[in-house]
């Protein structure tokens, strides 16, 4: 489900919560290893930059996205995506080029300054 957009199914799967209803338009994530949020939906929030995780069967809200500083949050912020663990040859007969796109980082995109500028970032959990 890496960076679908269904907000159909978010709603019905997180019925009730305040915060999911807030987004427009939700982007979701899922992945079984990102720290606190592991097997978590993440969803994104556009009207605050937050990215917050509901429990995929219940629906109910488990925690927003934290960083050392607090919650993360990104002016703008549109879509999520977890890598793939990606490797592409941009030539053929040359060797596969690792694109560090590891399966548990979140990569989103962003318009800040009112979708004046563009963003493409990433969250790095910190080694343990």
């Amino acid at each position: 489900m890496d960076g679908i957009k269904d907000t159909d199914v978010s709603r019905r799967s997180a019925s009730g919560a305040e915060k999911l209803r807030q987004m427009e338009p939700p982007l979701l994530a899922l992945t079984a290893s990102f720290g606190t949020l592991s097997n978590a939906l993440l969803v994104s929030n556009h009207a605050d930059g937050t990215i917050n995780g509901y429990d995929p069967v219940k629906g109910t809200f488990i925690g927003t996205l934290q960083t050392a500083t607090g919650s993360f949050a990104q002016d703008g912020l549109w879509g999520i995506a977890f890598g793939n663990d990606g490797m592409a040859v941009f030539q053929p007969g040359q060797p596969a080029v690792d694109l560090h796109q590891p399966h548990n980082t979140l990569f989103f995109t962003a318009g800040p300054n009112k979708a004046a500028n563009g963003l493409y970032g990433r969250i790095d959990l910190p080694a343990m």
